[in-house]
C-alpha cells in the first residue's frame, strides 16, 4: 500500500511542479499532500466492490506513509516546523484530511514507526489525538499511551522534543497538559511494555529508580521480567536485551523483598529461573565472551541452587564462581553420582582452557590418563604464553 501513496504523491506533485523543482513554501507542500490524499481516496472508492470497511482498512495503512511524508520532508519553509505559524498550518492540513468530508474521514491513524527520523514532527497529530479524540483515533491496541510509551522507552530524546513543540501549540490551542499525560503513561509503564526491547529499556531509563520515581507497579514489572526470562533464552542470538532484563529483575526482586511485597517462595522461583537462563547464555550464546558473567550469576544465585543444576549448567556455575564460594559438599556429591556424564559435557561444550580449570575444581583428575592431563595442561601452558 505504501507504493500507492508514493504514486499518488508523485502524480499530485507533477500536477503542480516540474519534476526537478523544489516546493518553495509550506502552503505549496500542503497543497500537494492534500491533492495526493484526495487522489488515493478517490482511487479506492472507484475500485470494484469497494465498501466503507475496505476503504477504512486500506486508508489506515496509507496514513502511516502520509505521516512519514509530513515528518520526513525538509526543505524551504518546512525547516521552520518549530514555529507557531508552521505548526498551526500542519493542524489545518490534518483537519482537512481527517475531519468529516475529508478524504480520510473516519480513518484510524496508523502512526509511523518510533524509529522514524524526525518522529517528533508528528507532534501536531499527537495534539489532535489528545484534543479531538472523536475525530482523530490512533490505530492499534494501546492507543496513544502505547505510542508515547514506546517513544519514552526507546527514543527519550524525541519525547522531550514532542513536549516542547506541544508547549508551542498549547499557546494557540490549549488542551490536556502533556506533562499530565506523560505522568500517566509513566505511572502505567508496566502495562505498556510490548516487547523485550521495551522491557530492557526500562533498565536503561533508570531501572528500579525510574519505576519508583513515577509510581509504576514493580510487582507487574517483575511478572513481565519473569515471563521474558522463562520464554526467551536468546540462544544463537545476541545476548542483549537479556543482560538489561537480568539487572532489572534482580533490583525489582530486592525491592519487593525489602517491602515484603513478594513471598519468599515466589522470589526464589524467579531467581532459580533467572540463574538457569543466565547459565545457559553464559555457556551457549554466540557472544557470551563479551559479558562478565560472574556477578550476574552471583546476583541470581540462591543458597543450594547448584543442587538442581545439571550438565553444562552445573559446569558453567562452577566455572564462574570463585573456589572459596563453592559448596564443596554439593560438588563432591554431584561428582560421585555423575562423574562420567560431567566429563562428557566438558568434552562437548568447553574449550581446553576451561576444561583444564574445571577438572581441577571438580577434582576429577582420576578420570583422565596421565598423558591426557599432560596434553591438556601443556596446551593451557602454551596458551598462557601466547604460543
Amino acid at each position: 500500500m505504501s507504493s500507492e501513496w508514493h504514486s499518488a504523491y508523485k502524480d499530485a506533485f507533477g500536477a503542480h511542479y516540474w519534476a526537478d523543482q523544489d516546493i518553495p513554501t509550506q502552503d505549496g507542500f500542503h497543497e500537494v499532500v492534500l491533492d495526493a490524499a484526495n487522489r488515493i481516496s478517490n482511487s479506492i472508492k472507484e475500485q470494484p466492490n469497494s465498501n466503507e470497511e475496505a476503504r477504512l482498512e486500506k486508508l489506515t495503512e496509507v496514513t502511516q506513509e502520509l505521516l512519514k511524508q509530513l515528518t520526513g520532508t525538509l526543505h524551504g519553509e518546512l525547516n521552520k516546523f518549530h514555529e507557531v505559524e508552521s505548526l498551526v498550518k500542519d493542524l489545518t492540513l490534518l483537519r482537512k484530511i481527517f475531519s468529516e468530508g475529508g478524504p480520510f474521514s473516519g480513518v484510524p491513524i496508523l502512526m509511523p514507526p518510533d524509529y522514524q527520523p524526525f518522529i517528533f514532527r508528528i507532534t501536531p497529530i499527537i495534539h489532535l489525538l489528545i484534543k479531538e479524540p472523536e475525530t482523530f483515533v490512533i490505530s492499534g491496541s494501546g492507543g496513544l499511551p502505547q505510542f508515547l510509551a514506546d517513544l519514552e522507552l526507546l527514543r527519550p530524546g524525541e519525547i522531550e522534543k514532542v513536549g516542547k513543540l506541544l508547549g508551542v501549540i498549547q499557546g494557540v490551542e490549549p488542551t490536556l497538559s502533556f506533562d499530565e499525560l506523560m505522568a500517566d503513561v509513566r505511572s502505567n509503564i508496566h502495562d505498556l511494555i510490548s516487547s523485550n526491547s521495551r522491557l530492557a529499556s526500562v533498565q536503561r531509563r533508570g531501572g528500579i529508580e525510574y519505576l519508583l520515581k513515577h509510581d509504576a507497579d514493580v510487582s507487574e514489572i517483575i511478572k513481565k521480567c519473569d515471563h521474558s526470562i522463562g520464554n526467551h533464552l536468546y540462544i544463537g542470538e545476541s545476548i542483549e536485551p537479556f543482560t538489561q532484563i537480568h539487572r532489572l529483575t534482580v533490583d525489582c526482586l530486592n525491592h519487593l523483598e525489602i517491602k515484603s511485597l513478594i513471598t519468599p517462595r515466589k522470589a526464589e522461583a524467579i531467581r532459580q529461573q533467572l540463574l538457569s537462563t543466565t547459565l545457559t547464555n553464559a555457556a551457549l550464546a554466540t557472544d557470551r565472551h563479551d559479558f562478565d558473567w560472574a556477578p550476574m550469576i552471583k546476583a541470581a544465585y540462591t543458597e543450594g541452587a547448584e543442587k538442581n543444576l545439571e550438565g553444562i549448567l552445573f559446569l558453567t556455575y562452577i566455572q564462574y564462581t570463585p573456589a572459596n564460594e563453592l559448596n564443596m559438599a554439593i560438588i563432591k556429591e554431584k561428582v560421585a553420582d555423575k562423574a562420567n556424564y560431567l566429563k562428557s559435557e566438558l568434552e562437548e561444550f568447553c574449550d581446553k582452557r576451561v576444561r583444564n580449570e574445571l577438572v581441577g575444581k571438580l577434582g576429577i583428575e582420576h578420570l583422565y590418563t596421565s598423558n591426557e592431563l599432560l596434553i591438556m595442561r601443556g596446551d593451557q601452558f602454551a596458551g598462557d604464553l601466547g604460543l
